[in-house]
């Protein structure tokens, strides 16, 4: 219960993706779609809501239906939702994926909030060198499946050889 892992594959859960994004244009599913309140579900540490709901402002979406969320309003979701549930360490698969630019700012800025909760430890698993953000301390390069040395993010960058051999 301490390791959380977000893949952002699947956006949407359990189901077919597919499924959702024709949804997403079909409104007369939408009644049947759940809203943001009732998928976070009963929260019990109130200290914790609204620390989480200001930092990724989640009050205004509260009411929406999931299948209306933006790409960006959804990432809040899953984060508001995951860290409800106190975990030490959140991994984070490949985060930045179908985002455009202004929505990657916001999640950088998210996760630089998040990295101020002492509680947490955000672990991100990345697939473009470009997508690295600042506040991340330390990368763990895995080439074929094995963990190569880690670096600090500035000797890591300055490794322009293996960043060309991991990213082709």
């Amino acid at each position: 219960d301490n390791i959380k892992y977000i893949a952002f594959r699947d956006t949407y859960g359990s189901a077919d993706a597919n499924y959702y994004y024709q949804q997403r244009w079909n409104a007369h599913d939408q009644d049947e779609a759940p809203d943001v309140r009732e998928m976070l579900g009963e929260i019990k540490d109130e200290q914790l809501k609204n620390e989480l709901f200001d930092l990724f402002r989640i009050e205004p979406l509260l009411d929406k239906k999931i299948i209306l969320l933006s790409s960006g309003e959804l990432r809040k979701f899953q984060l508001t939702k995951t860290l409800l549930t106190a975990p030490r360490v959140l991994i984070m698969d490949n985060p930045f994926i179908g985002l455009d630019a202004p929505s990657r700012d916001v999640l950088v800025e998210m996760l630089q909030q998040m990295t101020k909760l002492k509680s947490v430890q955000v672990v991100l698993l990345l697939s473009n060198p470009d997508d690295i953000p600042g506040m991340i301390t330390h990368i763990l390069p895995v080439k074929q499946r094995k963990c190569l040395p880690i670096y600090s993010r500035e000797e890591f960058l300055k490794q322009t050889d293996l960043i060309a051999d991991l990213f082709p």
